[in-house]
C-alpha cells in the first residue's frame, strides 16, 4: 500500500487529537457522573426516608390525635427504599462504568491514529473500538433499566407509607 500523503497525514493528526480530547472530556463526565448523581440520589432518598420518620413522629407527638399506623405498609414502604436505595446505587455505578468503557474506546481510537501515524498507512481495524462501545451502551442500557426500577420503587415506597399512616 503507498504511504500517506502530507494532506491526508494532517487529517490523521488532527483526528488523533480530537480523539484525545475526547477521551479527556471522559474522565470529566465520569467524575460528574460519580459526584452529582451520587448526592443526588442520597439528597432524594434521605429527603424521603426524614419525611416519612418525621410524619410518623408528629402523629406519635400529637396526644388528642389518633393514631392509626398500620405495619405492613410501611415495613413494605421501608423495605421498598431499601432495594430503591440499591438499584439507584447500581444506576450510578453502571453510568461511571459506561463512562469508562467510553474513555476504553476513545483512546483506542488514539491508538489507531498513532499507529497510523508512525507506520505511514491508515489503519483501518476497529475491533477493540467496537467492543468497548458495545461494553458501554450495555453498561449504559442496563443502568437507565436501573434507575426506572428505582422511581418505580421511590413511587411504590411513598404509596405504601401514604396508606400505612392514613386513617
Amino acid at each position: 500500500m503507498e504511504g500517506l500523503k502530507g494532506r491526508t497525514l494532517g487529517n490523521v493528526s488532527r483526528s488523533r487529537d480530537f480523539a484525545y480530547a475526547d477521551a479527556a472530556d471522559r474522565v470529566r463526565f465520569q467524575a460528574s457522573f460519580a459526584e452529582k448523581m451520587l448526592n443526588a440520589l442520597m439528597v432524594a432518598n434521605g429527603g424521603a426516608i426524614v419525611g416519612l420518620f418525621t410524619f410518623i413522629g408528629n402523629l406519635a407527638g400529637k396526644k388528642d390525635a389518633p393514631i392509626h399506623v398500620n405495619a405492613a405498609p410501611l415495613w413494605i414502604a421501608f423495605a421498598c427504599f431499601v432495594i430503591g436505595l440499591a438499584l439507584t446505587l447500581g444506576a450510578h455505578i453502571l453510568a461511571f462504568l459506561s463512562q469508562q468503557m467510553f474513555y476504553f474506546q476513545a483512546m483506542d481510537e488514539v491508538e489507531r491514529y498513532d499507529r497510523t501515524l508512525s507506520m505511514n498507512e491508515l489503519q483501518t481495524d476497529r475491533t477493540s473500538e467496537r467492543a468497548n462501545n458495545a461494553r458501554g451502551n450495555r453498561y449504559y442500557a442496563t443502568g437507565l433499566a436501573l434507575a426506572a426500577a428505582g422511581i418505580i420503587f421511590f413511587v411504590c415506597r411513598s404509596g405504601c407509607a401514604l396508606f400505612g399512616l392514613l386513617p
